[in-house]
């Protein structure tokens, strides 16, 4: 990672010495885009589209919850009506899990076919006889 611009020398020397960032340093990071970088993604989330997901409706893909890799099916897509902080609209994602595990709320290793691996927070929303429900909010 280049450290150029407002995320300067020290704050990179920081974080790969093991340092803490600071409430500063994570101002700077946003400020710069390069977020998603950090944490490994190809593209930042906040370029994504719900039209970036509707071909992959019934499609399954191989995600990371923590230690467990689950096949779950993205059962749909919902463009939200009400306003966010995005440049984009927002909309949700639902992506349907086996019974077991059940996960916990928290990051999915999402593999986007087109926008590569993408960290993405989800939460359990419902559970039937088919499987576990989770959600992805983009806003």
């Amino acid at each position: 990672m280049a450290a150029s611009g407002t995320w300067g020398v020290a704050r990179v020397w920081r974080m790969r010495c093991g340092g803490s960032m600071l409430r500063e340093d994570l101002a700077a990071l946003a400020a710069s885009g390069s977020a998603h970088k950090l944490a490994g993604m190809t593209t930042s989330l906040d370029r994504l589209r719900a039209d970036d997901f509707d071909a992959l409706i019934g499609n399954a893909l191989l995600v990371r919850a923590g230690t467990d890799e689950v096949a779950m099916q993205v059962e749909a897509v919902t463009r939200s009506a009400y306003p966010t902080v995005r440049a984009l609209p927002g909309f949700s994602l639902l992506l349907r899990g086996p019974l077991q595990p059940p996960l916990q709320q928290g990051l999915l290793q999402f593999p986007h076919p087109v926008h590569g691996h993408l960290e993405l927070f989800f939460t359990p929303v419902r559970r039937d006889a088919r499987g576990i429900v989770y959600e992805i909010v983009f806003n």
